[in-house]
């Protein structure tokens, strides 16, 4: 929550100073009615939610830069596989339906084989 909260009263700390000073309309969130840390927070917490489709949070590796190895099994955990949007080691920047469509038939091809 600090975190969220130093993020906002740095960036109303960065657009108030030149060359944004003056270039940039009334803030729309958390707006100008919240102006304490209390308050933030209390913003943050109501109000935030996350509108992008989080990706990556299992990605191929070893066990030291990786959760899942190759064949999508998560390091540690017997019999658990991932199959996330996408687990691969870059995220792609652009739509992730068909990355997390062929990461899934490759899970599917994966856990058939195992059998």
């Amino acid at each position: 929550m600090d975190v969220m909260v130093d993020g906002i009263e740095r960036m109303r700390q960065v657009v108030a100073v030149a060359p944004l000073l003056g270039l940039t309309g009334a803030e729309n969130h958390p707006g100008a009615s919240a102006r304490t840390r209390a308050e933030l927070e209390q913003k943050v917490r109501r109000e935030v939610q996350h509108t992008y489709h989080p990706s990556c949070p299992a990605r191929i590796g070893s066990e030291t830069d990786g959760v899942v190895d190759a064949e999508l099994r998560v390091y540690g955990v017997d019999g658990l596989r991932v199959a996330m949007p996408p687990s691969s080691r870059l995220c792609p920047t652009a739509i992730r339906m068909p990355a997390t469509v062929m990461v899934g038939e490759k899970a599917a091809d994966l856990i058939r084989e195992s059998r």
